[in-house]
């Protein structure tokens, strides 16, 4: 969750051109906006009162565990950043019900039809006429219609562009659909930075790594912490 919330930072922050050189490589973990996004979330995390128990304690904390706690009775986390599958992981997570979402707060007015999520991709590994007829469909503005009638609409995102957003029956399903769209149409929509970066750095690597120790040794130990993700990073393109 904490690289989540720091790519969304430097996405919203500085842009998507930023947000693409950052993720390839060619602005460096210890650059000065970078740094800055990183702050930001820690004066959220570091704030007395605003993470239960604590900024360490919470870094020991499973990935799913917040979402139990949002559901508890009464509730032990009143704001989690999740994506739109949480509700999946907790049966008692009612959308539209005693769950709402809010989009991430504009950091620029330069930068407010942006977002970072996922995605899934279709690839075609044989050309036969029915594989075409599968992707032709997969492509067209009506495809998953379905799923955003069904009673847990929220967990389906379109990706076209010209979806119909009217058929959303979950008004939470739609208003994250509505952004998603937004952020599409503006050009403003990028993949999960860390899920982009090399896994020695992203997905179970020097990034993550560093946010846990951020959350654990405090805001003092920012910029080293930057330092040696980067230096991580260096090293394994000249190794």
């Amino acid at each position: 969750p904490a690289s989540d919330w720091v790519e969304t930072a430097v996405l919203r922050s500085q842009g998507p051109e930023f947000y693409d050189r950052w993720v390839n490589h060619e602005i460096p973990f210890n650059h000065p906006d970078v740094v800055a996004a990183v702050n930001l979330i820690g004066q959220l995390v570091f704030r007395p009162g605003y993470v239960s128990p604590s900024p360490a304690a919470v870094a020991e904390r499973t990935f799913f565990e917040g979402g139990f706690l949002l559901a508890a009775n009464p509730p032990k986390c009143l704001m989690l950043p999740f994506a739109n599958f949480a509700p999946y992981l907790n049966s008692e997570l009612q959308v539209d019900v005693n769950l709402n979402v809010f989009d991430f707060p504009v950091l620029s007015s330069r930068y407010t039809a942006t977002m970072m999520g996922g995605g899934s991709i279709a690839v075609a590994l044989t050309d036969r006429p029915e594989v075409r007829t599968v992707l032709r469909a997969f492509a067209q503005p009506d495809w998953g219609e379905p799923w955003a009638k069904g009673s847990d609409g929220f967990g389906f995102i379109p990706a076209n562009r010209h979806f119909d957003l009217s058929v959303y029956q979950s008004e939470t399903g739609r208003r994250i659909a509505e952004t998603t769209i937004s952020a599409l149409k503006s050009g403003g929509f990028r993949f999960d930075g860390s899920d982009l970066m090399p896994p020695e750095i992203g997905l179970e690597g020097a990034f993550l790594d560093g946010m846990v120790r951020y959350f654990q040794e405090g805001p003092d130990s920012l910029e080293g912490i930057m330092a040696d993700v980067e230096a991580a990073w260096v090293a394994l393109e000249s190794g």
